[in-house]
């Protein structure tokens, strides 16, 4: 009798699904709580989470699909690992994914790795917040694929080797924040819906059509980075394609995409109207060679489309055709205190190294901006060439060759000298200066003004003062001439001898290093018994007081060797 019910009691253990610490589902309706201590789970059929029903996933579970399997939630998934000790959803073959359907919106998938899966997530008229995923998998749908009025809230996910990253087309709006999306084959983010969506501090990178491809409504983008994108089936937009409705880039970088075979290295829009502010746009490449209309754009590139630039730096962009930083056919162009810089096209059939306006109908503003060492490859090759109305003041060109700065349709009295602005540089009818900007290290692509730059204080009056109360400066970064200069060496520092003391003297310091007037609040006295010494606080002997310029070293002749270094400080 007690060995029959040592039977019974293995085959209750079985009939359940636990032995040797793994649990077997056999597919049908789940809810409860999925431990670690029974972990791992191992699915033998579609399994689903009833609308009335909970189910809870502790950290360090392991759920294994051993086949095609698909898993639906209905009611309430609350899988919430940690850290330190993730969720792990994997197949042995394919399996379906964890797909929300009309769920409510109080599920979490937070800090889970989700392997293998057709679509890792899906959610249909549901919103759930997916938050700390690793996604290493995904169809054509996407890792993520949201649609009908789903909304999930997604931030901080990692989703790489899938064939879409994020496959958007819900009719609700999106907030997606602090994701990484890349090595992705097709886009790592596609927006079809008509809704608007807000990507954040999030990163987009080495997707190979398109890192962005949006079909309709509104896109904005803040502190994100999108790079290494390519682009060589669809015409346009290594970095980002935008078709209809806007597109908005706050404090971004769009950095070395490609359009083989298209336009827009960077940026490609069509129908619609782009926005860039704070970015920098740079090292993107656009071969617009073999697909008509032939419009270029190594940076950006726009077709029946606005553009609007404010405090924007597009440098060492590159185009197959023309336009190597810019280039639109039909539409509008704005730019405002932005750095052009180093841009290059072969040029072709529009002349343009760093901008290209084609049409007779498209207009472009260009203020208090900076246009510089943009290169071409054919004796005419300007930095602009333009075939519409330009408008072009308060900026600086400077070193475009070997064409020169605009070709085309020029304004009357571009480039003619005849009077001059605030600085009393001469400048032309539309206060353009062209001069050197005087970069701190253009060769390294900082493009910060140095004090004695002729773009200090040579923007328009009528604009909005720099933040330090001046007038404003040309390019998109001004010069703070509230920020104390630095102070001109000491190269004329005598030292005589008296008894055991040594006198030190020096010649009053009255400018920066730049040539500014400044105010020096004291003189800092180092010494050290070593020559080629770099000051450091500990070597300090003592200070004096302008106007005085002399000091005295008491005792320093019992010493066996002093060296002595003196700086004026700014206070």
């Amino acid at each position: 009798m007690g060995k029959k019910s040592v039977i019974i009691l293995l085959a209750l253990a079985l009939a359940i699904g636990i032995a040797f610490g793994q649990t077997t589902i056999p597919g049908g309706y789940v809810s409860g709580t999925w431990t670690a201590a029974g972990s791992p789970y191992n699915v033998q059929g579609n399994i689903t989470v009833h609308a009335d029903s909970t189910l809870h996933i502790e950290p360090g579970v392991q759920v294994n699909f051993l086949g095609a399997y698909s898993f639906t939630v209905n009611g309430f998934l609350e899988a919430i690992g940690t850290q330190a000790d993730s969720i792990r959803f994997a197949g042995t073959a394919t399996w379906g994914g964890v797909n929300f359907v009309n769920a409510p919106d109080t599920s979490h998938l937070i800090y889970c790795r989700i392997n293998n899966a057709f679509t890792p997530v899906t959610c249909n008229n549901s919103d759930p917040v997916i938050s700390h995923n690793l996604m290493t998998s995904g169809s054509i749908q996407g890792a993520i694929y949201v649609l009908n009025s789903g909304s999930p809230r997604i931030s901080d996910c990692i989703i790489s080797n899938a064939s879409r990253g994020i496959y958007w087309t819900s009719s609700a709006n999106a907030t997606i924040d602090s994701c990484v999306i890349s090595n992705v084959y097709y886009q790592g983010f596609w927006w079809a819906s008509s809704a608007s969506g807000t990507i954040s501090g999030s990163t987009i990178s080495s997707c190979h059509r398109s890192g962005v491809y949006k079909t309709s409504g509104n896109l904005t983008f803040i502190d994100c980075t999108i790079s290494n994108n390519t682009n060589n089936n669809d015409g346009y937009g290594g970095g980002v394609r935008s078709e209809n409705g806007n597109i908005t880039f706050t404090n971004c970088t769009i950095s070395n995409d490609s359009a083989y075979r298209g336009k827009g290295g960077g940026v490609g829009c069509r129908n619609g109207t782009a926005t860039f502010t704070n970015c920098t746009i740079n090292g993107n490449f656009a071969d617009d060679r073999f697909s008509l209309p032939y419009i270029g754009g190594g940076g950006i590139s726009l077709y029946r489309a606005n553009g609007v630039l404010s405090h924007c730096t597009l440098f060492d962009n590159f185009a197959a055709r023309h336009g190597g930083g810019i280039a639109i056919d039909t539409g509008s162009l704005s730019i405002d205190h932005c750095t052009i810089d180093r841009n290059e096209s072969d040029c072709g059939m529009y002349p343009g190294s760093a901008i290209v306006i084609i049409g007779g109908g498209t207009t472009a503003d260009i203020t208090n901006s900076i246009i510089s060492n943009n290169y071409g490859w054919f004796s005419n090759d300007c930095a602009i060439y333009n075939e519409g109305t330009l408008t072009v003041q308060y900026s600086d060109f400077y070193h475009n060759y070997p064409g020169g700065d605009i070709n085309g349709n020029r304004p009357t009295g571009f480039g003619v000298l005849d009077t001059t602005n605030y600085n009393s540089d001469s400048c032309d009818v539309y206060y353009n200066i062209f001069m050197n900007p005087m970069f701190v290290d253009s060769a390294n692509w900082d493009y910060h003004l140095t004090a004695g730059s002729p773009c200090v204080d040579a923007g328009d009056p009528l604009f909005a003062y720099d933040p330090d109360g001046t007038f404003t400066d040309m390019g998109t970064y001004c010069f703070d001439q509230s920020a104390p200069g630095i102070p001109s060496a000491i190269t004329d520092l005598t030292i005589s001898c008296d008894s055991l003391d040594t006198h030190l003297l020096w010649s009053t310091v009255t400018t920066d290093t730049s040539g500014n007037p400044i105010t020096v609040s004291r003189y800092v006295i180092y010494a050290s018994d070593g020559p080629f010494f770099v000051p450091a606080s500990g070597d300090s002997i003592g200070f004096a007081s302008p106007p005085d310029t002399i000091f005295v070293d008491l005792n320093a002749l019992t010493l066996p060797k002093r060296f002595y270094n003196v700086k004026a400080v700014i206070e």
